[in-house]
């Protein structure tokens, strides 16, 4: 996929990290294999031994010939042909580990000019910035409280732009989305992007800065290439 993507002219690609029980960083949306492979399980109770004899299925849930990649594989691939937008998923009582190895990764890589790091979790975002504060950040989450100073990130959090000062982005559920939301986060120096869109008709009336989509294809002759996306 990150491949075709590439040789459609695609700007931005997004991925998904996990660490493996023997450390190394795969690349999977999910942290089981049940929906994307022909096996299952946990990522992190597996070794990267065991992923690679699992084969990814298609949408129609056949086989192909494909195996759940590392990051390393992804970042030699792409090597600044394309922006890079990582998310890690990772529990709040388990950050460390996965990050110290991102860092590690993205360093060896030299790859910061670009990548950009997004999580849902403040404790991954936090972490990351301590390691390399060169690195760009992103902040996931649901919707901000109207009137409140709170966001709903998988959980009710406070929020304050002195808070998030080292986050470049907010990305936000593509319905919670308004132009006072998007106006106020431009006026803060916040950049916003919205997730998770797969239609044309759902883009947001307001001035955002960048789509998160699983179909780029619908996009790219709609989206003029300067934009953000």
């Amino acid at each position: 996929c990150i491949s075709r993507s590439l040789d459609k002219g695609v700007e931005s690609l997004e991925i998904d990290v996990h660490l493996t029980s023997d450390s190394h960083i795969v690349v999977c949306h999910d942290e089981t294999v049940d929906r994307t492979t022909n096996g299952n399980g946990k990522i992190s109770e597996m070794t990267f031994e065991q992923l690679r004899t699992l084969r990814i299925v298609d949408e129609d849930g056949n086989e192909t010939d494909e195996t759940i990649p590392e990051l390393c594989e992804i970042l030699e691939l792409i090597d600044g042909k394309s922006h890079l937008l990582l998310e890690i998923k990772n529990k709040a009582n388990c950050v460390g580990a996965l990050e110290r190895a991102v860092v590690d990764e993205l360093n060896r890589f030299k790859a910061h000019n670009w990548v950009t790091v997004q999580s849902f979790g403040d404790k991954t975002l936090e972490a990351i910035h301590q390691m390399d504060a060169s690195l760009r950040l992103e902040k996931l989450l649901f919707f901000r409280v109207i009137g409140l100073p709170v966001i709903f990130d998988g959980g009710f959090s406070y929020f304050s732009f002195q808070k998030y000062n080292y986050v470049e982005s907010m990305n936000f559920f593509y319905k919670s989305v308004s132009k006072p939301l998007v106006d106020k986060m431009h006026d803060n120096n916040m950049r916003v992007r919205v997730w998770t869109i797969n239609e044309l008709s759902r883009i947001p009336k307001a001035d955002i800065d960048g789509i998160i989509t699983d179909y780029p294809d619908a996009f790219i002759e709609a989206i003029p290439k300067t934009a953000n996306h």
